[in-house]
């Protein structure tokens, strides 16, 4: 993604977007990931979709290798001067 636009926003499963940038490329990342509920979420928006995603895991260590691989790609594409923002809740 060597043609990104400035301040452009990304959408998407991060593992997928994060291998086609550029090496120390971004300013910026937010991750917003499942929280390791081990619940199925959804909800409906005013206009009637529906978003849901999965947050059932096998193990601890399955939810930290899902979180090691997207925040290692992170690290490869964040500037050095760059910051990683992470949200994150007491669950995992």
């Amino acid at each position: 993604m060597s043609a990104m636009q400035e301040n452009s926003i990304i959408q998407g499963d991060a593992l997928k977007i994060l291998k086609r940038i550029d090496e120390k490329s971004v300013d910026l990342v937010y991750l917003d990931p499942p929280f390791f509920t081990q619940d199925k979420h959804s909800l409906i928006s005013k206009t009637n979709v529906e978003y849901s995603f999965d947050d059932k895991w096998n193990d601890m260590d399955d939810y930290l290798h899902f979180m090691q691989e997207r925040l290692s790609e992170c690290q490869r594409i964040v500037k050095n001067t760059g910051s990683i923002f992470l949200h994150c809740d007491r669950n995992a």
